[in-house]
């Protein structure tokens, strides 16, 4: 199956989702692999990596959405990916280099 997002982008190195409204029942995200289900609030916000360091595939990263049972859940999601990145902000050669925020973030 052709996935246009896959061929222009890559694969997801993060995800990022922010909960607007959560349903009165159900709707919670799961990960499997963790044994864990995140029953998030209005406002919350959910960060976790795909991918490891090295470029492989975060297997606990699989995650799904519990079946909403009453009410609704709405929410945001931001897939940051491998290409389309490259010009946003150098990334250190040494995985133990800490990167500073605040001058990334005073220049988007």
């Amino acid at each position: 199956m052709y996935d246009w997002w896959m061929v222009n982008f890559g694969n997801r190195i993060a995800t990022f989702l922010l909960v607007l409204e959560t349903a009165t029942k159900g709707g919670g995200t799961i990960f499997p692999y963790l044994d864990i289900t995140i029953m998030p609030e209005a406002g919350d916000a959910i960060l976790w990596f795909n991918m490891q360091p090295d470029g492989t595939r975060a297997h606990t990263s699989l995650h799904g959405a519990c079946p909403i049972r009453e009410g609704r859940k709405v929410a945001a999601t931001l897939w940051v990916r491998v290409r389309g990145q490259e010009f946003m902000a150098p990334c250190p050669s040494q995985p133990t280099v800490a990167y500073e925020l605040e001058p990334f973030l005073a220049r988007i």
